[in-house]
């Protein structure tokens, strides 16, 4: 509190956030002087999740989230924010995927392509400011140690890439292994490109950057949340398992976004296949 009241002196709107790498307990009271944290609850609740194909149960273990019995990610995410509002009302959750100190996502998620383009799809659909490491949006792979989760973007085809540091030998993501960025701006179903729709969406829709969270229980198989703000509702859906699944529509009527093309509206029913993410409004 005291290290903000005195930021607050040189600019009264300063924006301080922290990184307290602890369970929800130990570091909501920091939110008393921090306006945001980032959210390593989340993070590895949406990795976890993915690996699992469930959306129950899937904590890593010591997480705040795994309470006395399992909870979804819906849940924890809320209980986690009603936490550190009751601190600070004006909490901004920091939420994000990986970061400069842990195993990079695509790397976590065996490389599959659904699956890193969907914890894409959950962290961008929550509340909160998200942050992004350099690299997942083109899903670089990267496991410890520190200098081979660190390791040079990929701007251009080699040799054509002038801007590519050298400083390392890669050791996981070069251009047999990750399509540099050049390549993924061509293509309209490349990681790069479902990271900007995302973003863009993010950006056009205020109740996916403004709004609040109600869960929808659907299934232990997908993550289902509303987002509303404003006098528009979202419903935000994440088929987190291997299987095809149909959900009513519950007087939704448009579908704003789907990860993939063979999720479809028919009869009244989202067809949403395995692993892919839909938004209805």
């Amino acid at each position: 509190v005291e290290f903000k009241e005195e930021m607050q002196k040189v600019d009264p709107d300063v924006y301080l956030i922290g990184e307290v790498w602890a369970s929800t307990e130990i570091s909501s009271p920091y939110t008393q002087g921090l306006r945001a944290l980032f959210n390593f609850d989340l993070a590895f609740s949406i990795i976890e999740s993915l690996n699992a194909e469930v959306s129950k149960s899937a904590l890593i273990s010591g997480s705040s989230w795994k309470v006395i019995d399992s909870v979804s990610l819906e849940d924890g995410f809320v209980a986690n924010l009603e936490a550190f509002k009751s601190y600070n009302p004006d909490f901004i959750n920091a939420t994000f995927l990986s970061n400069h100190d842990q195993n990079r996502v695509a790397s976590m998620l065996g490389n599959d392509k659904d699956k890193i383009k969907q914890a894409a799809a959950i962290l961008l659909t929550l509340p909160g400011s998200p942050y992004l490491y350099y690299g997942e949006e083109l899903g670089m792979l990267g496991m410890k140690p520190d200098e081979q989760i660190r390791e040079p973007f990929l701007w251009a085809s080699s040799p054509e890439d002038g801007f590519r540091t050298k400083w390392i030998e890669p050791k996981y993501t070069y251009d047999s292994t990750v399509d540099p960025l050049s390549v993924q701006q061509k293509d309209s179903n490349s990681i790069w490109t479902h990271y900007k729709t995302l973003i863009h969406l993010r950006n056009e829709n205020q109740a996916l950057s403004l709004g609040d969270i109600s869960k929808v229980p659907i299934s232990k198989e997908v993550i289902s949340f509303k987002r509303d703000f404003n006098g528009q509702s979202l419903w935000v859906l994440h088929n987190i398992s291997s299987d095809l699944l149909e959900v009513d529509l519950q007087g939704y009527k448009r579908v704003l976004f789907k990860s993939h093309e063979s999720v479809q509206l028919a009869d009244a029913k989202l067809i949403i296949p395995a692993h892919t993410s839909a938004i209805l409004e």
